[in-house]
């Protein structure tokens, strides 16, 4: 969103006189020419060991309002490893803005930290420094070497108020300084000019950032002079403008924030306009007419929560000043009632909770998460990423805002300054406006997504051209069979919409050179083979993110030595659970339920494996039979179809000219089936030459399934092999794709000590209650949960958004004796 602004007001001199409209109008245009998105993923708790779950609620809002748009919009969800490799992506489709996640981790997990990334498609046209990325630790209780490197130098930058100095008028600069690691580091000095002269003393104030006041003198040059780690450096501030304007901002009140603008003796103020906008939306135009100083008080109650994005423009409309200010309007604050049924709560004791939402003193309606979690570390008091903090201000400024949750823990002066602190050294942008006027506004490349889409390129065979081409794509699922065909231009790219895919799905392509004749003879519905070998047949994704180490929410170490001893904890009580029992077992951190498998269950599965290594399409319901299994170890140095009679029942082998012949059904009236090797049509000789030992599976598909590979009501024999590379099968014109669908999330598992028979199994579980998506529909909401055998204290933590688009948070301290 900030790159289309920072582009709106880069080209906003040339939409006025285009478009006849008023200075605002024309902002508006712009601004109303692109909508925005944000992605924000709360999970169950801060900190995991390998082995546990992170059980997540993946929300998408206007970027604008904060609500949540009417449609059902795709997010991709990267679970990132700790050099930086995409480990899982998983694909959900949100309703009503929200979307259910669970992140497995193996017990066998590389400890270190981990990120996680979110994001629709149609975010990646803009800035990926506004993308959701934040750090999960998986825990290790072994110390790890110290490889953290000394700081060796370190950096200040300078950040004029309003974005410039101006000589002979007296400015407030902030400073940040930071060390080589990138840290934020506390600094002393002094303010000197070129002579050495010291002119004040500064000191950095919170998080590295300082500021102080100087009145540039005509032909003077200014210093900071400060020491860290016994290195001694002087840093040059920039140079001051012969005349401009100031933008002075004041923010600590918490009912009013108040701009000053100035113009010196060879500009006025007259002809000039100030315009605020908070995320894209115009909050305040003014056209001033003083000549020298406007004073300005504006109502925190009357602009939206955020950040206020405040611009000046001269009288020629062009940029001259920029300010932001974060405020807090006291009207847009969710009260949210957390109440329990008891003060204490004793091991597997059923708990009760009442919540409660309103706005102004009403009930609103409101859409929350809420998780119970063992709070040995007593977060508490930890600065994490929330949905508010996240929405309203990390969202929307570039770069890691360390400890962020101070500028939202209380309302009072000293919460208000050192936000504004903030605000002075983050998402300043010189004024390059000259170099955007040529140019155009950014191609959209990336559309707003409701459904899954596939899409791709027909080439001539073995070549990078594109040709004009016939496309027929065929869902392979008994649940979805679907056929579609389009014709293609003469660049071969052809596009397939509105697919949802519940779950893991088997896709057909098949491509010919465009034949006009036979296109208009094709029944309507028929689903027959049209590969052809003139062409092949490609599946166009997006490029995957490159991963950026330099944005998202940092996480810190909160009490390492209480992690350590956590981490050791969950490891032993993960190796407990995992051991099963005879008949049934538990795994009371991911509801892996299982009541013990029978044989046919368990060889299933098996057969379902193998078929996906080799990329088959598994089909339910079908006759399918294991050619492995040991009663068949007599027919190993057999010929493929002596193998085939023995495995599949009504199967007959009759001479016919001195070649085997196989009939389905009866010899009398059977059906020469066709034979297909993993997924593809294979001529006699490669059938005759098969190796019987290199088969593992062999299927039946009559009726609608067989016609997938044959026009005709024949029956088909579906081989697969056993090991990748021994059989090279030529597929011309033809692509099989195991399309993964949407994720669907698991249900956290909690036990209900009422009807749970067997409870001899110790229950240590560290969140005892997660559920994503609470709904406040009378601005109240019930639910309840049991305890487990873990006694302290439990953090309840509840974070939403209200149908209005506030987003809030609240904690409250639960007890087990």
């Amino acid at each position: 969103m900030k790159f289309f602004l920072a582009l709106f007001l880069a080209v906003f001199t040339t939409l006025s006189p285009l478009c006849g409209q008023s200075f605002a109008d024309s902002l508006s245009t712009f601004l109303n020419s692109f909508r925005t998105e944000k992605v924000y993923v709360g999970h169950d708790k801060p900190y995991y060991a390998p082995g546990e779950t992170i059980w997540c609620s993946v929300r998408l809002v206007d970027g604008t309002t904060h609500q949540v748009y009417d449609a059902t919009p795709l997010v991709y969800v990267d679970w990132i490893d700790p050099e930086g490799k995409v480990e899982k992506t998983f694909t959900l489709q949100l309703k009503d803005g929200f979307a259910p996640l669970d992140i497995s981790t193996p017990t066998t997990a590389k400890t270190g930290t981990y990120r996680l990334r979110a994001y629709s498609q149609y975010q990646r046209n803009f800035d990926e420094a506004y993308l959701f990325q934040k750090e999960i630790r998986l825990l290790d209780f072994v110390d790890a070497p110290d490889s953290i490197p000394t700081a060796e130098s370190f950096t200040v930058k300078f950040y004029p108020e309003g974005g410039h100095l101006v000589k002979e008028m007296e400015s407030t600069v902030a400073f940040k300084a930071r060390n080589n690691r990138g840290e934020n580091i506390s600094l002393r000095g002094m303010l000197i000019d070129a002579s050495g002269k010291k002119l004040s003393d500064v000191l950095t104030l919170n998080e590295g950032i300082g500021i102080f006041k100087l009145r540039p003198e005509a032909g003077k040059t200014y210093f900071l002079r400060t020491e860290y780690e016994g290195v001694k450096e002087d840093f040059q501030l920039p140079a001051a403008l012969e005349s401009g304007f100031l933008l002075h901002a004041s923010a600590r009140s918490s009912e009013t924030i108040s701009v000053t603008l100035r113009a010196d003796d060879k500009n006025t103020l007259i002809g000039t306009t100030l315009i605020a906008q908070v995320r894209g939306k115009i909050v305040l135009q003014v056209a001033l007419e003083d000549e020298s100083v406007q004073l300005l008080s504006i109502p925190r109650k009357e602009v939206p929560s955020g950040i206020i994005h405040f611009t000046l423009f001269d009288a020629q409309q062009r940029p001259v000043c920029e300010r932001l200010v974060f405020n807090k309007n006291p009207n847009e604050r969710v009260t949210l009632g957390i109440e329990k049924d008891k003060e204490e709560y004793k091991p597997r004791e059923e708990v009760v909770l009442n919540l409660s939402t309103l706005l102004e003193g009403q009930a609103v309606l409101a859409s929350a998460s809420i998780t119970v979690f063992d709070d040995a570390l007593n977060s508490e008091e930890a600065n994490e990423l929330t949905v508010e903090n996240y929405l309203l201000l990390q969202s929307d400024l570039p770069g890691r805002i360390n400890n962020i949750q101070q500028y939202f823990a209380e309302d009072n002066t000293r919460t208000n300054t050192l936000i504004d602190l903030l605000m002075l050294t983050h998402g300043w942008r010189k004024f390059t406006w000259q170099d955007a006027l040529a140019g155009q506004l950014p191609d959209l490349l990336f559309p707003p997504e409701e459904h899954l889409t596939i899409a791709g390129k027909i080439t001539r065979q073995e070549r990078e051209e594109g040709v004009k081409a016939d496309v027929q794509l065929q869902v392979l699922s008994l649940d979805d069979l679907t056929s579609l065909e389009v014709s293609t231009e003469e660049d071969g790219i052809f596009v397939f919409k509105g697919f949802d895919f519940a779950d893991t799905t088997n896709v057909m392509l098949q491509a010919s050179t465009h034949n006009e004749r036979v296109m208009n003879k094709r029944e309507e519905g028929e689903t027959g083979r049209t590969g052809s070998r003139f062409v092949d047949v490609r599946v166009i994704t997006p490029d995957s993110l490159p991963f950026n180490d330099a944005i998202g929410y940092q996480s810190a170490i909160h009490r390492p030595q209480t992690l350590k001893a956590y981490a050791y904890e969950m490891a032993t009580s993960l190796r407990e659970n995992a051991v099963d029992g005879s008949e049934w077992s538990v795994d009371l951190e991911t509801i892996t339920v299982t009541t013990g498998r029978n044989k046919a269950e368990i060889r299933e599965q098996k057969i379902k494996d193998r078929m996906k290594e080799k990329g088959v399409f598994y089909f339910g319901g079908t006759q399918k039979f294991m050619a492995d299994d040991p009663q068949f170890d007599g027919y190993r140095d057999a010929s493929i179809y002596e193998l085939i009679k023995t495995v599949v029942p009504r199967i007959h082998l009759v001479p016919d000219g001195g070649r085997p012949r196989l009939l389905y059904g009866s010899i009398t009236a059977g059906v020469e089936p066709l034979i297909v090797v993993d997924g593809s049509v294979v001529p006699l000789s490669v059938v005759n030459n098969l190796n019987p030992n290199d088969v593992a599976v062999i299927e039946v598909l009559e009726g609608l399934l067989a016609q997938h590979y044959s026009n005709d009501d024949a029956v088909v024999l579906s081989l697969v092999t056993k090991r990748d590379g021994e059989i090279e099968i030529a597929n011309p014109g033809m692509l099989n794709i195991v399309h993964p669908g949407y994720y669907q999330a698991r249900a956290f598992y909690a036990p209900d000590y009422y009807e749970l028979t067997d409870a001899s199994r110790p229950d240590k579980r560290s969140t005892l209650y997660w559920n994503p998506n609470v709904k406040t529909a009378d601005g109240r909401a019930r639910c309840s949960f049991f305890t487990g055998d873990r006694t302290g204290n439990y953090l309840i933590r509840v974070e939403g958004i209200s149908v209005d688009g506030i987003p809030f948070v609240g904690k409250r301290l639960m007890r087990v004796e």
